[in-house]
């Protein structure tokens, strides 16, 4: 049955002339769906490591919406542990599920663009770059490589703070940050 709607969504499309068609998420999407997969996993990693890696496997980095999600996640990286080095906080952090129900895949002009509805443990708390909800990913062929060049849900969110402006985060005044949010403050000890 599958193989018959399938087959009828593109009979479809080309019988009207088409040059797009949305069609439901499906296994021959795999490849973008996993980008998207691919991204949350390379950000929690780096979320739960307190270490930066290189992500541009899955995000265009010309773009400026992905240069300033980069830097926020690295911001909030040095200001997590450098709080915990010296005591601020003793938070620990967790991996908690992410459900992606993939409701469909454009195609389009060359551009892909991937619409999940995120969700997971509402009693647990998230990362900031998790977004409940529908997303959308947009998708570039770069080189050989299919790259995240934008992300798109109802809220607005500090990790992508704009997609026009490059934002400065000041990496190396966050341990200033730091200090100046936890004056006056006595670690505990060990």
């Amino acid at each position: 049955m599958k193989i018959k709607m399938g087959f009828l969504i593109v009979l479809i499309c080309v019988s009207l002339n088409l040059s797009a068609c949305a069609e439901p998420a499906s296994s021959g999407d795999k490849i973008y769906t996993d980008i998207v997969e691919k991204y949350y996993d390379l950000a929690y990693d780096i979320y739960l490591s307190m270490e930066m890696q290189d992500m541009s496997d899955v995000l265009d980095m010309s773009s400026i919406q992905n240069q300033n999600f980069v830097d926020a996640l690295e911001a909030n990286t040095i200001y997590w542990d450098y709080s915990i080095q010296k005591g601020y906080t003793l938070d620990t952090r967790e991996r908690y599920p992410l459900d992606y129900d993939f409701a469909k895949v454009d195609k389009k002009d060359g551009t892909i663009i991937v619409t999940v509805d995120i969700s997971g443990d509402n009693t647990q708390a998230y990362p900031p770059f998790v977004v409940f909800g529908k997303n959308k990913f947009i998708l570039k062929q770069i080189d050989d490589n299919w790259l995240i060049t934008q992300h798109d849900y109802d809220d607005i969110h500090l990790f992508e703070i704009s997609k026009t402006e490059r934002y400065d985060f000041e990496l190396d005044k966050v341990h200033i940050q730091v200090e100046e949010e936890h004056a006056g403050f006595i670690a505990p000890h060990d």
